[in-house]
């Protein structure tokens, strides 16, 4: 469990952050006490221990910590539990630990290090210039051993190549002072070298999120969009969300921005998070602007134009009192009565997880200026009519609203609405295709009556990111697929979904279906032909296949346009018979996943050569694997599991970057495979349930990197662990279920506890 908790240290917010982490929620109850909320923690904790790291903390009063303490010990006395605390202080440091040797204290960088950040941020995976690394190193040495200061310079000096530049940073006075004041400047440094004053912008704004925040990306921009921040003359030719996303790229590449999780197939970061100090120098540059309220005691100044209520629902009132009417931005946890009359000025309004939200105040009705709203996961179950005549509405979210109610009519007058999120067929508005401006629509449910039908999707010509397309046995033949023109479309991640079958008639639709020629991503869930689209083999820039309930599908061919095809997911396709026609044209394949395809019979993909996991589950009547893997030099993972005719796996000769190997249920299968001396780095190798298993001992006593080992219920295996890898194995985790035949070795068997002399 993770809480930062900063300065406000607040016992039963920190209980309540906590619950969240455990899988509860703040609307599982009313939680009158900090008895309540450990009650709560209890009952999803049940016996097991856990791991508390509370996060920057700042607070340096004994009794504080001390309440904290006898919750924690009120939820589990299990002497298994561990808290682990980040502060900058030593102060906090000695009282929170029992003794000055549970302080860890983490060294400054050696002047080695801290270069090695600034070349990796300067020049990535490039070499040197010549004649820089001299003064890059002199740099290195003023960054004081701090790393946060050289990804900060190193990214400054991207694409810097004259020396000069180098030493005009190497030489600044900003290097004067190395405390944590020091820090700050060299924060700064980074800040004033934004390009624009629009950027700078953007980057204050994020100071309405607390520490440790997760910052989607297509969030951040719709939220920057709504500001408008992203109206710029001189890139008026691009789209706001162009913008935003070219602004996000240089916070990150800046190093104001730290990557949190990046899309495996696009390569893109998706979400990011702000170092601390970063966070606190983002707080200082807006803190006459900007304002999170954690409780009541906050200075609160008419003059504030973002707000974010984090605190109890009691101080809403207030506050809102206060900066109601120049407010243009507003987060809160908690509901609020219509009392408040004053949101002329509101841009954005996000409610997101305020659980007592049960109605969206009328108040809110003259927000003439609203661009972004974002009521998910509230208790809301009628939108009110005012929501249609919000005619400047760019972003509008309501995810996990579950008896939310939408207008039958007057969502499509939303003339400027560019993105929308729901999840769930009952959520989806009618008349979409009247949204010609739209970018963003996750889902689309097809339906039979007029606004519902799939030609909604024709007329949604900005459309981009991804879609999922579900219902479509609705969808009557080949000429009615067409008509959501998604050929022409900029998505680049499609599903289509199919609630059943229908076989030649499922064919005509997925024809009709024809995807943009760049998708990057595409899935087909439930289809009922026995053939795969033509237009399969223009894909030539697909990344990601997954196929999966596909019952009549019978073939997928070595299609020639899968030429940028990095993984490939089959499973319960049940008539199917073969993956691959021989001539191999999986080139680039790096994961492919075959699973529960009871009638497929033939692997015959003979090009793997960028292969790097492997995983055959629930294929009942495949005998081989052929040649497959005679050119996957890059495998790493083997995985075979409940192919009991299974009896032949061609030689692992050459498979040198090999690292696990896990063979389940294979009962066909005699041999442990030839050429496994040559996986040098096989780390696990786990056989279960394999009971005509012989192991060539012979093949194993040349492998040293095994950290693992697992053998359990192979009925034939007589060879002891020192016989087979021709050493002890006291530093490896070994387990022996049923060896029945299992010779005594007749000397001392290391580690292997669960044998009975």
């Amino acid at each position: 469990m993770w809480v930062s908790v900063s300065e406000n240290f607040d016992v039963k917010m920190i209980l309540m952050e906590m619950l969240k982490c455990c899988g509860g929620s703040s609307g599982d109850g009313d939680f009158g006490s900090k008895d309540i909320v450990m009650k709560k923690i209890q009952e999803k904790l049940g016996e097991k221990n856990y791991l508390l790291i509370l996060d920057d903390v700042w607070n340096e009063e004994r009794l504080i910590w001390t309440d904290l303490r006898g919750c924690l010990l009120g939820i589990s006395k299990n002497k298994g539990s561990r808290v682990l605390v980040t502060t900058r202080l030593g102060n906090v440091a000695s009282l929170m630990a029992l003794t000055d040797e549970h302080i860890h204290r983490p060294r400054l960088l050696i002047v080695d290090e801290c270069w090695t950040i600034i070349k990796q941020r300067a020049f990535g995976d490039n070499s040197v210039p010549e004649g820089l690394e001299g003064v890059g190193k002199q740099t290195a040495n003023r960054c004081k051993g701090v790393p946060l200061v050289a990804s900060i310079i190193g990214a400054i000096l991207q694409n810097k190549r004259d020396i000069r530049e180098w030493w005009a940073i190497t030489e600044n006075r900003v290097w004067d002072s190395m405390e944590e004041e020091g820090i700050f400047d060299i924060i700064k440094f980074s800040y004033d070298r934004l390009p624009t004053l629009a950027l700078q912008q953007c980057f204050a704004f994020c100071s309405i999120f607390p520490k440790d925040f997760v910052m989607e990306r297509e969030m951040l921009i719709q939220l920057w969009m709504a500001q408008g921040f992203l109206e710029s003359p001189e890139e008026s030719y691009m789209a706001a969300e162009d913008i935003g996303d070219k602004y996000f790229t240089y916070l990150l590449s800046y190093s104001l921005f730290q990557e949190e999780w990046r899309d495996n197939v696009t390569g893109r970061v998706e979400s990011c998070k702000m170092h601390h100090l970063i966070h606190d120098f983002a707080q200082s540059i807006s803190k006459s602007e900007t304002l999170i309220v954690e409780w009541l005691g906050s200075n609160i100044s008419h003059d504030f134009r973002h707000l974010n209520l984090i605190g109890g629902r009691e101080m809403v009132p207030t506050v809102l009192g206060d900066v109601a009417k120049n407010l243009q931005t507003l987060f809160s946890k908690h509901g609020f009565s219509s009392g408040v009359q004053f949101f002329k000025r509101l841009r954005v309004l996000s409610l997101d997880d305020a659980s007592d939200v049960k109605q969206l105040p009328t108040c809110f009705g003259n927000s003439k200026s609203l661009r972004y709203l974002d009521i998910s996961r509230t208790q809301i179950k009628k939108l009110p009519k005012f929501i249609t005549k919000l005619y400047n509405l760019q972003t509008f979210r309501f995810t996990g609203c579950r008896t939310i109610q939408i207008p039958l009519k007057g969502i499509g007058d939303l003339v400027n609405l560019r993105h929308i999120y729901f999840d769930d067929e009952k959520r989806m508005p009618a008349n979409l295709g009247r949204l010609t401006n739209l970018q963003t629509l996750p889902l689309f449910f097809v339906g039979t009556t007029e606004g519902r039908k799939i030609e909604e999707l024709g007329n949604l010509r900005e459309l981009k990111g991804s879609l999922v397309i579900h219902k479509l046995e609705l969808v009557t033949g080949k000429s009615e697929a067409k008509g959501a023109k998604l050929k022409k479309k900029a998505v680049e991640h499609l599903e289509f979904c199919w609630s059943k079958g229908r076989g030649n008639q499922d064919e005509d639709v997925l024809e009709g279906l024809q995807p943009p020629s760049n998708i990057r991503r595409l899935s087909i869930t439930g289809y009922g032909g026995r053939n795969l689209a033509s237009w399969m083999s223009l894909l030539n820039n697909l990344v990601d296949l997954t196929i999966l309930s596909c019952e009549m599908l019978h073939k997928i061919p070595d299609i020639n346009g899968f030429v940028s095809l990095q993984r490939l997911c089959v499973s319960h396709c049940n008539e199917l018979t073969s993956l691959g026609d021989g001539d191999g044209a999986f080139t680039s394949l790096k994961k492919l996943s075959i699973i529960e395809c009871a009638a497929l019979e033939r692997f015959s993909v003979s090009k793997l050569s960028s292969l790097e996991e492997l995983v055959i589950q629930n294929c009942r009547v495949i005998s081989s694997i052929g040649d497959s893997l005679s050119s996957s030099t890059c495998l790493k993972q083997l995985h075979l599991e409940e192919c009991p005719e299974l009896e032949f796996i061609s030689s692992l000769e050459g498979l040198i970057c090999l690292e696990t190997l896990y063979v389940e249920n294979c009962d066909g299968l005699e041999c442990l495979l030839t050429g496994l001396s040559s996986c040098i780095a096989l780390k696990e190798l786990k056989i279960q349930n394999c009971s005509n298993l012989v192991v060539n001992n012979e093949e194993l006593k040349h492998l040293k990197s095994f950290v693992q080992v697992k053998v359990r219920d192979c009925l034939k295996l007589r060879s002891s662990p020192e016989e087979i890898l021709g050493s002890p194995l006291s530093s490896l985790i070994e387990e022996i279920r049923a060896w029945p035949f299992l010779r005594r070795a007749g000397r001392k068997l290391f580690g292997w506890d669960k044998i009975e002399d």
